[in-house]
């Protein structure tokens, strides 16, 4: 779940409901894709101005395929 409009940064939290934090965390590590924890039940994406619309792209079907 994440708030679109509340987005104003290269920072995005978002929450896990399907599945536990650290059980993303690892899925995704293990594709390539390095997330940390944020609060409860949510995890952070940090982005840097090297990222490109391709690589966010990866990481979006990455979370897909982990949390679906």
């Amino acid at each position: 779940e994440v708030d679109i409009d509340s987005v104003q940064t290269h920072v995005v939290m978002f929450k896990v409901k399907t599945r536990s934090v650290e059980d993303v965390l690892v899925k995704c590590k293990e594709q390539g894709l390095l997330l940390i924890p944020g609060s409860v039940n949510t995890i952070r994406a940090v982005t840097h101005l090297d990222v490109s619309f391709e690589e966010v792209n990866e990481a979006i079907e990455i979370l897909k395929r982990v949390i679906d």
